[in-house]
């Protein structure tokens, strides 16, 4: 839209732009004080300088892009009734031009329907009450019912028909009527059901119902005749004690009478000698083979437990010990029981100084246990560290210039702005490591603990690697 377009087009109340349009130059609605509302589609992504200045009615702003477009200088000067800008859920940025206004999504208000079964009128449509843009636009529809039709089928004694009902205003009427079907009587069941018994006679209703509606057509009641006695026949033998006979029992009431009698036999004993035991009494046993039943007779006193030693186990520095007691040496019953004795453990007195101390650690001390087992232990000899032996020709005191840094970092020995040659000697003297190139910064591995000096120019610097 060129450059001041549609200045003081005042008639102007509403206006959508088209999707054609992809900027909108400087004032190009400048001054139209009769617009409302504006609906601006995503392919506009640039404004120029006071677009809508001077719009003093505008109260609402539809902007349909996701992305954050350019905006010119004083878009929305002397708009101060403008309210709302309403964006997408997706747009980018936190406010829309120079106002902060905006309204994530549209704020929906309802045009209800005014046309009616009898009456026409508009449909339902609805606009944004922030930016005033039409969401669904009203359109004229005729006057008209809407119906519903349901069928109700004919039953055995009601007719069936159509009725079709408007779902607006709710009118309503019949058609397309059907005769009522009539009863169908072949579904025979049986009510009231008394079951006979062995001695007496039941009864049941016999009814007939509609199959189709299930209503009762008729009834009538029936005897059921007496089932009499159905017996099994259960024999039970004899015991030693009891008398044997058989059982007539009905399987219906359980009705039961017994008959044919065979006396009891008596017992069939056996003979078994239990020996008497260091503590139980002996005796002899009579047992019935048929049915064991059982009797004693003819006891002999318990026997006594013969007492035998079990000799103490001493303890030692390393396994426990047993003290004396007492089993029988026939049942193995024990008699006195024998008590764990707890280890003794080591004792280590009197350490010999073993002379292994070296310049970095202390040296060790042994002791041999006193109880005779022969075991050992070493332990540190506290104070025994040996004094370093200084660099061979060299005192031990330590200089350094400004400028050279020397220090210790793990098992590596780092110089720093060193500019002359790097000599480092081990704590008897002796050189181990040289170099003759000047660098900012070296580092020296070394490959064992101990005391290093290290020498660059007019600097020393005596270092202790763990």
């Amino acid at each position: 839209i060129a450059d001041y377009a549609f200045n003081g087009c005042s008639s102007f109340t509403s206006i959508t732009i088209p999707g054609s349009v992809t900027s909108m130059s400087h004032g190009a609605f400048y001054g139209c004080s009769g617009l409302t509302a504006v609906c601006i589609p995503e392919s506009v992504t640039s404004f120029g300088k006071y677009v809508f200045k001077n719009c003093t009615n505008l109260a609402g702003v539809c902007y349909e892009g996701s992305n954050v477009p350019e905006f010119g200088e004083s878009m929305f000067d002397g708009d101060e009734g403008l309210n709302y800008v309403c964006v997408p859920a997706t747009y980018m940025g936190e406010s829309w031009g120079s106002k902060d206004v905006m309204k994530s999504g549209h704020q929906v208000t309802i045009e209800p329907a005014t046309a009616t079964c009898t009456e026409p009128g508009l449909s339902e449509g609805s606009h944004c009450s922030y930016c005033g843009k039409v969401l669904v636009a009203q359109e004229v529809i005729p006057a008209s019912h809407t119906y519903s039709h349901t069928v109700v089928d004919p039953t055995c004694t009601e007719v069936g028909y159509t009725t079709h009902t408007c779902s607006v205003c709710e009118f309503t009427y019949n058609s397309d009527t059907i005769d009522a079907k009539g009863h169908k009587a072949d579904s025979v069941e049986f009510e009231n059901i008394v079951p006979a018994t062995c001695t007496a006679v039941g009864s049941k209703d016999s009814v007939v119902f509609c199959s189709v509606c299930e209503v009762e057509l008729s009834r009538e009641e029936k005897e059921i005749t007496a089932l009499g006695h159905s017996y099994s026949a259960t024999v039970v033998a004899p015991t030693c004690t009891e008398i044997g006979y058989t059982t007539h029992t009905c399987s219906v009431c359980e009705y039961t009478y017994n008959s044919d009698t065979i006396a009891a036999p008596g017992h069939s004993y056996s003979t078994a000698v239990i020996a008497p035991t260091c503590t139980a009494v002996g005796y002899t046993t009579h047992t019935c083979s048929v049915c064991e039943h059982a009797y004693n007779s003819d006891t002999v006193a318990a026997n006594g437990h013969t007492e035998v030693t079990d000799a103490a186990v001493p303890a030692t520095c390393t396994a426990a010990g047993k003290t004396e007691g007492k089993h029988c040496s026939v049942c193995n019953a024990v008699l006195v029981a024998q008590k764990d004795v707890a280890v003794l453990g080591h004792e280590f007195k009197d350490y010999i100084y073993n002379n292994d101390a070296t310049t970095t650690a202390d040296g060790t001390e042994t002791a041999t246990c006193t109880r005779g087992c022969g075991a050992t232990d070493t332990r540190p000899a506290a104070g025994t560290k040996l004094e370093e032996t200084p660099e061979k020709g060299t005192a031990v005191a330590e200089s350094a210039t400004n400028a050279v840094t020397i220090y210790a970092h793990h098992n590596t020995i780092v110089v720093e702005n060193a500019t002359d040659e790097i000599s480092v000697y081990n704590a008897m003297g002796t050189l181990i490591c040289r170099d003759a190139t000047p660098c900012v910064r070296t580092e020296i591995n070394v490959n064992a603990p101990g005391v290093y000096i290290v020498k660059t120019g007019n600097s020393t610097k005596r270092l202790v690697i763990q």
